[in-house]
């Protein structure tokens, strides 16, 4: 017979040798009962490397848009954008201005507004030839004010004296950026020609920007907004087409579309906007004998417009 102190011994020995052989169970590797169950296969790199989507169906692609027209005709030319600081005129010598009688163009519209174009300060060529140097100044007056100088457009320069003292260009422009105003033009170089425009306000005639060009600037409606934009072509450097316009917040954009063998050649209408061109600049024609486009200006690029 087993005495009661020693069946007692035993079974507390039996459950001491189960806990020990449990723990050595948990020390050894993969036995832990975390990780008892199999993990699931990681996925390839390849398949780590596509989107969901991939993996599954692929998704059928639009057909990509045509980059021609039926002419023959890119649909879209990206332009290169450029934000124009405010500008300002020279200020000069204002009461040389406003003591000049040397008119050269003035213009009053039938709100009263005025502007008036005065040469100042001459100056004899020191060079000895026949001809005279000036300082040519920008004025403006309405009804209700007396002559104010708005600034000096061009200092002492040697291509300003030419001729009868004429400008290049003085007229009115009925729609510049919303406004009727006026466009001033005269070279200042052998191969440059700037052109300054200015809008009529209940304040006067107001300067708006000026355009750098080997060729007279134009004004056109080349975003379709019933507005007229400035636009220029430029063959020193940089040769290309810019256009000028102002945003909702009023700020001035330059828009630049470089011209070379790659490039679209194109011309400015001032009806229809920019218009392709062969070499010579002659507006290209479709069945109907009108030209072909236009291109209008939206979102940074010019968007051919077909049927028009």
């Amino acid at each position: 017979m087993t005495e009661p102190g020693n069946s007692k011994n035993q079974a507390l020995l039996r459950l001491g040798l189960v806990l020990c052989a449990l723990a050595a169970l948990v020390l050894l590797p993969g036995c832990s009962p975390e990780k008892a169950a199999p993990e699931p296969e990681e996925p390839s790199r390849a398949e780590e490397s596509l989107p969901a989507a991939s993996q599954t169906e692929a998704p059928e692609e639009e057909p990509p848009e045509e980059a021609l027209s039926p002419d023959g005709l890119p649909l879209v030319i990206p332009l290169e954008a450029h934000e124009e600081e405010p500008l300002f005129l020279d200020e000069g010598d204002p009461e040389a201005a406003l003591a000049s009688e040397d008119v050269i163009y003035s213009d009053k519209l039938d709100s009263g507004v005025e502007l008036e174009i005065r040469r100042a300060n001459p100056v004899p060529d020191p060079d000895g030839r026949p001809g005279v140097f000036y300082d040519v100044y920008a004025l403006t007056r309405t009804p209700d004010t007396d002559w104010k100088v708005l600034g000096r457009l061009a200092d002492y320069n040697i291509y300003v004296y030419y001729g009868d003292g004429r400008l290049d260009v003085a007229e009115r422009v009925p729609d510049i950026l919303g406004q009727e105003g006026w466009q001033i033009s005269f070279c200042i170089g052998a191969a440059a020609m700037i052109s300054w425009y200015f809008a009529a306000t209940p304040e006067g005639a107001e300067f708006l920007f000026d355009v750098g060009s080997s060729q007279q600037a134009q004004v056109a409606d080349l975003d379709g907004d019933g507005q007229g934009e400035a636009w220029e072509f430029y063959n020193h450097g940089d040769t290309g087409w810019s256009f000028y316009d102002r945003d909702s917040e009023g700020r001035y954009w330059r828009y630049f579309l470089t011209a070379g063998p790659e490039a679209p050649l194109g011309t400015a209408d001032s009806e229809k906007g920019f218009v392709p061109a062969d070499p010579e600049g002659n507006p290209l024609l479709g069945e109907d004998g009108n030209p072909l486009g236009p291109y209008v200006l939206e979102d940074g690029a010019l968007r051919l417009r077909m049927g028009e």
